[in-house]
Order: structure tokens, then sequence, then C-alpha cells
């Protein structure tokens, strides 16, 4: 009878660790962080964008700096980008940050380089790829703008 409690106990044991790494791996991939291994190579098709810019800039007549706070939703639905496995990358139309005329990449970690600017890698798996841009303070000497740009991919 001992043996048969010791043997239910582990088999309990088992079963309740393998839901737990199960769990885990569901969790993860929900947050994005699911496979690292998934490729960022292939055909990317922009289904949302958002960009919000606010700060202080120039009137439209150039003469007073003032407040400047606007905002733009969906400006690159529907085109493509082709991220290849030559560290080079092609367009349709200048889709944010990825230049109509091609370019180079390079990913590292969560974070993706295009053309020498940074973007955060917060979604990529099988299906989806999500860009996150962040500047704050930029402009030149009479603007002092924030920007946040976010993108949002599928698979093609």
């Amino acid at each position: 009878m001992t043996n048969k409690l010791k043997l239910m106990g582990l088999l309990l044991c088992f079963v309740a660790s393998a839901m737990m790494v199960s769990c885990n791996k569901d969790t993860n991939e929900e947050n994005g962080n699911g496979d690292n291994n998934t490729s960022i190579v292939g055909t990317w098709g922009c289904v949302k964008s958002y960009e919000h810019y606010w700060g202080m800039r120039w009137n439209d007549n150039y003469t007073e700096v003032v407040p400047y706070d606007t905002e733009y939703t969906d400006f690159w639905k529907g085109d493509v980008i082709n991220i290849k496995d030559d560290g080079t990358y092609t367009s349709s139309d200048d889709v944010a940050f990825f230049d109509d005329h091609g370019g180079h990449w390079m990913k590292d970690g969560n974070t993706l380089i295009v053309d020498r600017i940074t973007l955060e890698i917060e979604l990529l798996n099988s299906t989806t790829l999500k860009l996150k841009y962040t500047e704050t303070g930029a402009g030149q000497e009479s603007e002092d703008l924030n920007t946040f740009i976010t993108i949002e991919f599928t698979r093609q």
C-alpha cells in the first residue's frame, strides 16, 4: 500500500509540474516573448499604426513657438515590407522607418535597428510583428517634440 501511495504522489507531482511548464509557455506567448527563435525575416503587411507627437514647435508662419499636439492613426495601413535574411529590406512605400528605396536592418534581442534607427520589438511571433519607436525632446533649436510611434504588421 505504501508503494502505491508513493507512486501516486510521484505521478501527481509529475502531472502538476508538466501543467506549470505548459501554462508558463502560454503566458510567454501571450506577452510576445514566446519562441525566441521566431524569425523576423519575411513579408509583413501593416495592419495598424499610431503616431503621437507633442511638445513645442514653430507655428505655420514661423513667427513664434507654440504648443503642438497631434496624432495619426493607420497612416501606413496596407503598406508592405519585405525583410530579407541578408540584412536588407524592401518596402512598398515609406513605411515608418523602412525607406521605399530599401535599406539595412539588424536584430539584437528585442531591438530592431533599421538604417541606424532603433525600434523596440514589442511582439514577434509567427503571425505578428509589433514595433515601437520612442524619442523624447528631439527637434531643432526652437522645437522640442516628443514622439511615440507603434506599428503592427501581420505576416503575409
